[in-house]
């Protein structure tokens, strides 16, 4: 039996979360998805892992209102992933100006120049609506896993 769509706007960092792995597992009922909360992970390691389509990617959410909150820790980890040719992205829904899927190589320079319009310059996939459509979730997840 499918899953009804969600139909709220995410309203936290979790929500978001939970309406990614909803969306993906609708999509892909084989996906694999690890949701990474621990104080033995790396620092700074993205919320989740997921295999997609036979690609493993790393994905970091944020739900902000102006700008992400990016620690140190997690710049780092995201210039070590891109380092050794990993699949990272950071997915971020601007409270009230939409979402951006950012892939993890861009995250150093977005968080030095604090410009919520060059996150929407860098990103992979973004979207101006508060609320995203089935086919809109569809869309982001494909792009996770199509190659760079």
């Amino acid at each position: 039996m499918k899953k009804p769509w969600p139909s709220k706007t995410s309203e936290s960092e979790a929500a978001l979360v939970k309406d990614f792995i909803d969306s993906a597992l609708l999509f892909d009922p084989l996906a694999q998805i690890s949701l990474i909360e621990s104080p033995q992970s790396a620092a700074g390691f993205p919320d989740t892992c997921a295999c997609l389509d036979g690609q493993m990617v790393a994905i970091e959410f944020k739900y902000c209102e102006s700008l992400p909150k990016v620690r140190p820790s997690q710049v780092r980890w995201f210039k070590d992933n891109v380092k050794a040719k990993g699949r990272s992205w950071m997915m971020v829904q601007f409270a009230k100006h939409g979402f951006v899927l950012v892939p993890g190589e861009f995250i150093a320079e977005l968080v030095q120049k604090k410009s919520r319009d060059l996150w929407f310059n860098r990103a992979e996939l973004f979207s101006f609506d508060t609320t995203l459509s089935q086919r809109q979730w569809r869309e982001f997840i494909l792009a996770l896993t199509v190659p760079f």
